[in-house]
């Protein structure tokens, strides 16, 4: 009989396997997050990416304006346009202004914009015949009664404080202007409830407070598919460092055709130009102006 020699194997090449695998164990893990964490959608990497950026004071110089475009024709999100104006928020004033008329979307925020105003933003929802859904007050002034949602809330400004007041816990008195709209998208730094689930695609424009600042935030596409609410919440909720905003809360405001921003320092518009009822605008402006 004869016996196969067997070739010694060194006693460092012995245990060469064992260590590494004691090292793999021991090494640390990365953080491994679920796919509705805000860092590790593919939004929150589009944010973060080459966007073209634009910069601009308004009005006054206290008022700023960012821009952010994707420029990329090979980019599924070519042509998306995100849009920031900020104000500071202890000189901030809003003028909720009742409309009631249906018309080119453009036309009737440009009418509307008075010297000195910093943006003319889209407000609240519309029912039937283009009347407002929602409490709108203007002016100490009831114009549309408070509705019964369960969602959303209030942006309100009460002594010349602006504050975005959830529905649960909103009570009406001292307002001298308010307008409800749905849904809150961002509450103490977190999202308010909203899910990847949400992904209908359209454009969108909402009102946040970070710190001490009144952000008007607003995203289109020239096809009026720029991004999902859950995305939109993301981009306020994001940390900066993040690609987001950081906002503290936010409120939507009526979306889709009716998402619009105007800009009357810059005579610029973002959003559709359809014909469209537009039940009521928030004018933005600082103190000191009328």
């Amino acid at each position: 009989m004869t016996y196969a020699r067997c070739s010694r194997v060194p006693t460092g090449a012995r245990w060469r396997p064992l260590v590494a695998l004691v090292a793999l164990m021991l090494a640390p893990r990365a953080h491994a997050q679920s796919p509705s964490s805000p860092d590790e959608t593919p939004f929150a990497r589009w944010l973060r990416g080459p966007l073209h950026r634009e910069k601009a004071r308004l009005a006054t110089p206290a008022a700023r304006f960012e821009k952010w475009r994707d420029t990329a024709i090979a980019s599924p999100r070519f042509g998306t346009t995100i849009a920031v104006v900020s104000v500071p928020l202890a000189r901030a004033r809003i003028i909720v202004e009742p409309v009631v008329k249906h018309g080119a979307v453009e036309t009737i925020h440009g009418g509307l914009a008075k010297a000195g105003d910093v943006a003319v933003v889209s407000g609240g929802f519309f029912g039937r015949n283009g009347a407002p859904d929602g409490l709108v007050l203007a002016d100490d002034s009831v114009h549309n009664e408070l509705a019964a949602w369960t969602e959303g809330g209030v942006l309100t400004q009460r002594n010349g404080r602006i504050a975005i007041v959830p529905i649960s816990a909103f009570r009406l008195g001292g307002d001298e202007h308010a307008l409800q709209s749905k849904p809150i998208l961002v509450r103490n730094r977190t999202i308010d409830g909203i899910t990847p689930a949400q992904m209908t695609m359209a454009d969108r424009i909402g009102v946040a407070i970070r710190g001490d600042e009144l952000l008007i935030v607003g995203a289109w596409r020239d096809d009026g598919r720029a991004i999902t609410q859950f995305e939109f919440a993301q981009l306020l909720a994001l940390r900066r460092a993040e690609g987001g905003l950081g906002v503290d809360s936010a409120l939507g405001l009526d979306g889709g055709p009716s998402a619009h921003l105007f800009l009357p320092s810059q005579r610029r518009h973002f959003g559709a130009t359809p014909e469209n009822y537009v039940p009521n605008v928030i004018r933005v402006r600082l103190n000191g102006g009328h």
